[in-house]
């Protein structure tokens, strides 16, 4: 690869992380565990979000949800579980080691339409010490 096509290269990938388009595991919602439940006791995210479960109790707790396949290691006091969810769907919640804790829902709702990249160069190639401009468009279209 010449050194012209390296620079190129690197300049669309200096782009992308700038925008971030390539978003890593994507932190939704935090969850605490108390005594009497859940807090907050519903949440709705996106499919590939995670939420992450903190037991603020003095007791062990452990949460799972048949429908999501989901089973927290046993939590003591202070400890986090961490869950992606990677399909649309609502999620009954509960604690398997406390029946009176209060269950909890997840709401997985269908993403919106996907970010989309478009970028254009001025010019094909480049000499040394010559420039090029790079215009594009960003289009991260709402969610509902």
């Amino acid at each position: 690869m010449n050194v012209h096509a390296m620079r190129k290269l690197f300049g669309v990938f200096a782009v992308l992380a700038v925008v971030g388009i390539v978003p890593a595991f994507a932190q939704a919602a935090n969850i605490t565990i108390t005594k009497t439940g859940f807090v907050p006791s519903s949440v709705t995210i996106h499919p590939g979000e995670s939420i992450t479960w903190t037991n603020s109790d003095a007791v062990d707790h452990q949460v799972s949800s048949t429908k999501a396949s989901l089973s927290s290691p046993v939590m003591h006091t202070g400890q986090t579980y961490s869950c992606m969810f990677a399909t649309s769907g609502t999620f009954a919640v509960t604690d398997l080691l406390n029946k009176k804790v209060k269950a909890g829902t997840v709401s997985v709702k269908t993403a919106g339409a996907a970010q989309t990249v478009s970028i254009a160069t001025s010019a094909r190639s480049m000499s040394f010490n010559g420039s090029v401009t790079l215009s594009g468009v960003v289009s991260n279209q709402a969610r509902e």
